[in-house]
């Protein structure tokens, strides 16, 4: 049961983790060219 609990919280650290890079990279790539940003999004 506690092993379920810590595997939990670590896939919940990793989604967060995987959601700041996204932020992050979707940030620089609003700087640099929004028309591709557009693109992938639409994509």
């Amino acid at each position: 049961m506690i092993v379920i609990v810590v595997m939990m919280v670590a896939v919940m650290m990793v989604t967060m983790a995987v959601v700041v890079v996204v932020v992050i990279v979707s940030a620089h790539e609003i700087k640099d060219s929004p028309a591709r940003l557009g693109v992938s999004r639409a994509g």
